[in-house]
């Protein structure tokens, strides 16, 4: 055997070895992506549960949310605290729209998302927030909202609050 023959074969094994190389990193890449999308998944589901957590354990935050959801008058400290919450709900959504943006999230599941964002900005607290707080957020947030502001608008303007209120009882 030559030298060129060797040399030839050193650069098929050279060849097939980046060849690997290559095909390896992109399943690590792929796998990465799976991880991460799912690592973001769950931080979102945790911090939903977070939100739905502080209704269960917090009676009069539940009773305010309620109140504002039936159009009821609210007193002051509630609805001070209906607009903190509301601050947290919002940076929640918007956190997730970036995920989204990001690709850290398939269509299907913003669009789930954004159903949800859709109702809770129907509620009155929320409202009022998102007009007095609104510029505090990203433009692309901004814009998300608007065009689901006037979805929702166009759309049936009653909202159903069975998930809050009693079986029988009149949302």
């Amino acid at each position: 055997m030559n030298w060129e023959a060797i040399g030839a074969i050193g650069e098929i094994v050279g060849a097939t070895a980046v060849v690997a190389t290559l095909v390896y990193l992109a399943v690590q890449i792929r796998n990465s992506t799976r991880i991460a999308r799912s690592a973001t998944r769950q931080s979102i589901a945790e911090t939903a549960m977070a939100m739905g957590t502080d209704l269960v354990a917090d009676r009069d935050l539940a009773t305010a949310l309620l109140a504002d959801l039936k159009n009821q008058e609210v007193d002051e400290v509630d609805w001070t605290r209906l607009m903190a919450r509301n601050y947290v709900g919002m940076r929640h959504y918007e956190n997730i729209h970036y995920q989204y943006l990001s690709g850290m999230l398939e269509e299907d599941e913003w669009q789930g998302f954004r159903r949800n964002l859709k109702s809770i900005l129907k509620w009155r607290s929320m409202r009022e927030y998102w007009r007095n707080e609104s510029q505090y957020f990203s433009d692309a947030f901004r814009a998300e909202v608007a065009a689901a502001q006037q979805e929702s608008d166009c759309e049936n303007s009653r909202m159903d609050h069975a998930y809050i209120a009693k079986p029988g009882s009149e949302a």
